[in-house]
């Protein structure tokens, strides 16, 4: 899936599908493959910070561990205020000067 650079004799490590699907069931609220894409892009852009190859498993598992779970963006909506105003208004103040200004644009239409 992804050959990693390593500091070792060896030049790369290969990750596996068979070990992203493993990590996949063990950190369902990720994206293994993709938090493994980020790993491997810090890698290539640190080179003095290359794990040998019998690290790397260590490695990515410690990134896996402090990846951000996947969130459901849920939509909402903001409603208007009891004046039927949309933004809403912030305060009491702001609310009164918008309902005297829509009253006098009202009696300018006039």
């Amino acid at each position: 899936m992804l050959i990693f650079p390593v500091a070792s004799e060896e030049t790369q490590w290969e990750l596996t599908e068979a070990q992203i699907a493993q990590w996949q069931e063990i950190y369902p609220q990720l994206d293994v493959l993709q938090e493994c894409r980020h790993a491997w892009a810090w890698i290539d852009a640190n080179p003095r910070k290359r794990k040998k190859a019998n690290g790397m498993k260590k490695f990515l598992v410690g990134w896996l561990n402090r990846a951000k779970p996947m969130r459901k963006v849920d939509t909402f909506t903001v409603k208007p205020d009891q004046y039927g105003h949309f933004p809403p208004c912030q305060n009491m103040q702001d609310c009164t000067r918008r309902v005297l200004a829509e009253a006098r644009a009202e009696r300018e239409k006039v």
